[in-house]
């Protein structure tokens, strides 16, 4: 019920919109940052427990959600005091998928999924969602290849889940380089990290795991292309 509360809330700000929102901002700023981390609890809450079909309900909310972020007068009012929220908030959804081992795991990864690409595609998360993305990858691969050199088991579940943060990945450098989003510099630790691994991954890596061997060349080239785009 209050998930639902503070939903309602937030929708009706974001379609007020002109002196109503400034006026709403100066009086109860707080309340309103507290009805985004409660937003996002809930969506965690049912990302870790899902129930399918999903809600109109939870559709609505992640809706809600990006229409509070891309609106230049609510984000710089109020997001500004809610980004560690956000941040937490996306790390929490890349662990849920990285962990899920349950049989109908993919169905929750797609819902997932889709909410970190539009996050993602929000100039104000944009950076932080990449860049938390590429350091799981990486990580990831830097296992994978230690394991495979001494020869040793590897996570089965967490291989097949690290093809959706691939994915969320691709969706997103592709809308830069495609022009559907302004094109934004990633040249952090992450990516250098990427780029500088890149090959010897594919090399170490190629023929016991053609498919993800595959993705991080794309990605790559995804990488090198949107650096070509800002030189």
């Amino acid at each position: 019920m209050q998930f639902l509360q503070h939903l309602l809330e937030l929708r009706k700000l974001t379609e007020a919109g002109g002196q109503t929102v400034f006026t709403k901002l100066e009086s109860d700023s707080g309340t309103i940052s507290n009805s985004v981390s409660r937003l996002l609890d809930g969506l965690l809450t049912f990302y870790k427990n899902p129930k399918f079909p999903v809600s109109n309900f939870l559709t609505q909310a992640v809706s809600v959600l990006i229409n509070l972020i891309t609106d230049t007068d609510l984000s710089n009012h109020v997001l500004k005091k809610c980004f560690e929220k956000l941040e937490e908030f996306n790390r929490n959804l890349v662990q849920i998928i990285l962990s899920n081992s349950n049989f109908n795991r993919f169905q929750v990864q797609y819902s997932i999924s889709h909410t970190l690409v539009l996050l993602g595609r929000c100039n104000l998360l944009r950076k932080s969602v990449i860049s938390l993305l590429l350091s799981e990858v990486n990580q990831f691969a830097d296992e994978l290849q230690q394991t495979h050199q001494i020869e040793a088991k590897y996570n089965v579940t967490q291989y097949e889940n690290i093809f959706s943060l691939c994915m969320i990945l691709e969706q997103l450098l592709q809308s830069e380089t495609e022009g559907n989003i302004s094109s934004l510099d990633y040249d952090g630790e992450e990516k250098n990290k990427f780029l500088h691994n890149l090959d010897q991954i594919i090399l170490h890596l190629a023929d016991d795991f053609p498919l993800f061997s595959v993705y991080i060349w794309r990605l790559g080239a995804l990488l090198n292309s949107s650096q070509m785009q800002i030189v």
